[in-house]
């Protein structure tokens, strides 16, 4: 198991590990895709699982906004 390509710092020192994953088309995420047609936000989980273990999708503009909004609770970014 490799590192996180970049992590968040949020000024109380939490750090918030993040993985990009790409692809040169849908076909890997086709389902998602779909699942994120006209939606900001996709939570994904499991019935049997608690909703603390849902995965959360936002789109990348989205993800921008939130930070944006959430600026003074970022304490640093580092880069991939």
């Amino acid at each position: 198991m490799h590192g996180p390509d970049f992590t968040l710092t949020l000024t109380d020192g939490t750090p918030l590990r993040a993985e990009v994953k790409k692809r040169a088309s849908t076909a890997g995420f086709a389902t998602i895709t779909k699942w994120m047609l006209g939606r900001d936000v996709l939570f994904i989980g499991l019935t049997n699982q608690s909703d603390d273990d849902a995965l959360v999708v936002l789109r990348k503009g989205t993800f921008d906004r939130l930070v944006g909004v959430a600026e003074d609770g970022l304490a640093e970014v580092e880069a991939w």
